[in-house]
């Protein structure tokens, strides 16, 4: 997921914040369209073109993933991404079946 709004805008270009929103927003609605939530998130894989903007990217993680077991979160510094205006990308799986029970 990068920083698109419904209209294929880029929003935030050079501001890793507002990227960054856009991209949790976008992984919010894309989950619960499927019939989930957030919690439901298992693991993100963030791409950064800068891995200083890493401390941003966890203080929106946080206000996202709430829930008692937070989702694997795996970190990558990339030279660039698919579009040049983009910093960052995360990459999500979410599991929307029935949890065992113990």
């Amino acid at each position: 997921m990068v920083a698109f709004d419904a209209d294929a805008n880029i929003i935030g270009e050079g501001d890793i914040e507002a990227q960054t929103e856009q991209v949790f927003r976008n992984l919010k609605a894309v989950v619960e369209e499927a019939g989930g939530t957030m919690n439901n998130i298992v693991s993100t894989t963030t791409y950064l073109a800068d891995v200083a903007d890493a401390p941003i990217v966890n203080a929106a993680r946080a206000r996202y993933f709430t829930g008692d077991i937070l989702p694997t979160h795996t970190v990558i510094g990339v030279a660039a991404l698919a579009r040049p205006q983009f910093l960052v990308e995360i990459s999500a799986v979410a599991y929307l079946g029935d949890l065992p029970k113990d």
